[in-house]
């Protein structure tokens, strides 16, 4: 979903992954963003394609830096939550799906 709505607004986000809209490499990336086997790595830019095209908020937590919010023009259903860990491990940069414990144990969150 992220890499057809970069695809489908490139004007929009080719800029901020320092590429040409259109070019053969912004479309390459594209690929690798839609492909499963290519595990390209997601940031900032492919949770805000997602924010838009899911139609909903996604919150990033870090610990070193305030709440980003995606997707802010989306209000009408719960906000997606993710946390940035910048070095998680082994892994390196890294963001993790999370929710309220109370979402986990099927009560409201």
């Amino acid at each position: 979903m992220a890499g057809a709505h970069l695809r489908s607004h490139a004007d929009e986000f080719a800029p901020f992954l320092g590429l040409e809209a259109g070019s053969p490499e912004f479309i390459a990336y594209c690929e690798k963003v839609e492909s499963v086997s290519a595990a390209e790595w997601g940031g900032q830019v492919e949770l805000r394609a997602l924010a838009a095209c899911l139609e909903r908020q996604i919150h990033v937590y870090d610990s070193a830096a305030p709440l980003i919010v995606m997707g802010e023009e989306f209000t009408d259903a719960t906000p997606l939550k993710v946390t940035y860990h910048r070095h998680y491990f082994s892994l390196g940069e890294h963001y993790n799906s999370v929710r309220y414990l109370e979402e986990a144990d099927g009560a409201p969150g």
